[in-house]
This record gives C-alpha cells, sequence and structure tokens, in this order.
C-alpha cells in the first residue's frame, strides 16, 4: 500500500531538507548538529585500549561483544530497575539500520496495518514506502500532555510510536502509557517504541521511563545512548525485546547491517560507562536546561504552551528574528494546527546566545 499523500509530503520536506543542508548555503537549527561542551569529558579517560591498539583484521559484530552487552544490562538496571537477558539485547550500529530491521520484520510477519502515533521518524516513512507497509495514523496530534487519552484499535493489533521527546522535548504523556499498556494487556498487542532520545530527562534524578511500564513480553524499545549523550558520528543503538522476537530480528539484523568498527564498539563502551557513572549525564543535562532558560528569557524562543521537560530539543515558535533559512516546522512531523512553531536545536552552533 502506497504512503498516504500527508506521509508523502513528509518524506519529501525532508529529502528537500537535507538536499538544501547539503549544499552548505543555509544555516539549520532544527537539524543535529551540536555543540556539546561535555563531549571530550565523556569520550575521554576509558580504561579500555584505543581503537588504534586493537587487533585489526577480523568483522567485529557489535552483539558479540560481551563487555558491551554487560555494561547495557548494568545501565537498565541502575536506570530502569529492570534486569534484561543477554537474549533480549540486540546491539548495532545505530537506530537507522535498527529501523530497517524493525521494518523488514513487519513486512516478514505481513503485519498489516501497522497503527502509530504522531508523529514519526521520517524513516519510518521512507521504509514504509520501500516495503509496501501501510501506517495507519491514530488520532493527528501527538499524546505530550499530561493528561492525552490515546484512540486506540480493538483487537490485535500491532501499535508503533516515537516518543515525541526526539522532536519536541516531550515526552509521551502518562495517562496515554497507562491507556497503551491497558490495552496491550487487554488485546495481546505488539508495541514499538522509539525511544531514541530517551534518557535525557531534565529532572534530577530523573524518573523512570515510562515506555518502561509497558507489557515486557509484548514490547519493543529501540534506544540510543549516543543521543543521551549528545555525542554524534558513533555508530551505537540498541533494541531491547523479548527472546522470542529478537532471534528473529537477530537474523535480519546481520544480513541487515553486517558488522562494527572497532571505533564504534570501544566508543559505546565509553558512551555505557559514562551513562552508569553516579554523575551519568547531569552535567550535559544542567547545560541543556539552562540554555533553554536564556534562549527564553531573551525571547529567542517561545514554547508551545507546554514547557519542554527533556532532550535538546523544543518544537515552539521563534519570537526573535533568525537569520537561519532551514526550519522544520509541522509539516514535517506531520503535525496539523502547528504552522507557526518549528523544532529547535537548543545545542545548534548557528544560534546565538
Amino acid at each position: 500500500m502506497p504512503l498516504t499523500p500527508q506521509q508523502a509530503i513528509v518524506l519529501r520536506l525532508h529529502r528537500e531538507l537535507e538536499e538544501s543542508f547539503n549544499n552548505g548555503s543555509e544555516r539549520f537549527i532544527s537539524g543535529y548538529e551540536t555543540i556539546n561542551p561535555f563531549a571530550g569529558r565523556y569520550m575521554n579517560g576509558s580504561g579500555h585500549a584505543s581503537v588504534f591498539e586493537c587487533e585489526l583484521g577480523a568483522y567485529s559484530f557489535a552483539q558479540d561483544q560481551s563487555d558491551l552487552i554487560r555494561a547495557i544490562r548494568a545501565f537498565h538496571r541502575q536506570a530502569d530497575g529492570i534486569d534484561y537477558s543477554p537474549e533480549e539485547i540486540l546491539v548495532s550500529a545505530g537506530s537507522s539500520p535498527l529501523i530497517l530491521v524493525l521494518m523488514t520484520y513487519l513486512r516478514s510477519r505481513r503485519a498489516q496495518p501497522i497503527h502509530y502515533f504522531h508523529s514519526l521518524y521520517h524513516t519510518f516513512y521512507f521504509f514504509a514506502d520501500l516495503l509496501d507497509l501501510c501506517l495507519l495514523p491514530l488520532g493527528s496530534e501527538p499524546l505530550w500532555t499530561p493528561g492525552a487519552l490515546p484512540s486506540l484499535p480493538p483487537g490485535q493489533k500491532t501499535l508503533l510510536f516515537a516518543d515525541p521527546v526526539w522532536f519536541a522535548g516531550r515526552a509521551l504523556g502518562a495517562m496515554a502509557i497507562e491507556e497503551i499498556g491497558a490495552w496491550q494487556r487487554r488485546t495481546g498487542s505488539l508495541v514499538i517504541v522509539d525511544g531514541t532520545f530517551q534518557y535525557l530527562k531534565w529532572s534530577w534524578p530523573p524518573e523512570r521511563e515510562r515506555s518502561t511500564t509497558l507489557d515486557r513480553g509484548l514490547t519493543i524499545r529501540l534506544i540510543c545512548p549516543t543521543k543521551s549523550v549528545a555525542v554524534h558520528g558513533i555508530r551505537f543503538a540498541y533494541l531491547l525485546s523479548p527472546a522470542r522476537i529478537l532471534r528473529e530480528l537477530r537474523w535480519v539484523s546481520q544480513n541487515v547491517t553486517g558488522s562494527s568498527s572497532r571505533f564504534d564498539l570501544h566508543a559505546a563502551m565509553r558512551i555505557m560507562e559514562v551513562l552508569s557513572g553516579p554523575e551519568s549525564n547531569r552535567d550535559l543535562v544542567s547545560y541543556i536546561r539552562e540554555r533553554y532558560r536564556k534562549l527564553a528569557e531573551e525571547g529567542f524562543v517561545n514554547g508551545p504552551g507546554i514547557e519542554p521537560e527533556c532532550s535538546y530539543y523544543v518544537f515552539g515558535r521563534l519570537a526573535k528574528p533568525e537569520p537561519a533559512g532551514l526550519f522544520m516546522g509541522g509539516a514535517h512531523f506531520d503535525l496539523e494546527n502547528q504552522d507557526d512553531s518549528v523544532r529547535v536545536n537548543l545545542l545548534s552552533p548557528y544560534i546565538e546566545s
């Protein structure tokens, strides 16, 4: 089934953005480029051998790195109070390959349609288009307000959603998660959570990620720790999944992504050490929160009526004239009634504050 006209528009807008940004003529404050004053500290000081000192000449599969799997398990025991077994963790070289793994898995299972909440990362549209998968939206607005309640279909279904933290600095509301969990247990439905930008809560100590309360036996979560420390250029992400599903996902992943570089594997270990440490990413979170406060005080950005609570992206109106020519507005996220709001990367090197 082809994309709907609105989904096709989202995909086209993102492609046009990429082309404009690649020509070097625009300042893209909605994009992924960041200034992180803690990047050097996060990536240095590891007790592990430098990538240049490692034995090279053989493929290195992330899934086979027992030390890395143990580090991921330790992090989730600390952050979520959950002990995931090695059979429930699938590591790969970044989020995009794992999105392809998930979409290929759903295609092989003939899971049609795939229900979703707004807004999805545009890569889901891209692979849905290639794999002829039907994405069926539930409602027209993201569920980022505390009292938002989702409209859920009857029967056993497949539900996909991206935690809105990835573009709006807001997590899915607690009541929405409770409703999804009750529906999931009632119907036996599979829920896939794109939690790429989770673990960047502004509160300290951070509250438990809400999606961890969903039925563990029926939930797949996508996690990207590089986003949690705002260190880009390292390919590292993983899925948390029921073991019975992960066996199939692992086979798909091995065919889709192949091996990982030694650099990425050692950098991944360092990132997990930082996140599991006593301070974790606290300094970065404090820096992001303070930067938002300054930009709001200076009149640079006004929130959409909802204060951000996590991540380094906010979605709001630019109150201060801004010379940057590239923005991601409501249409880029398949949102209605958000034409005057744009995504702002609080760590963007193009913002002068």
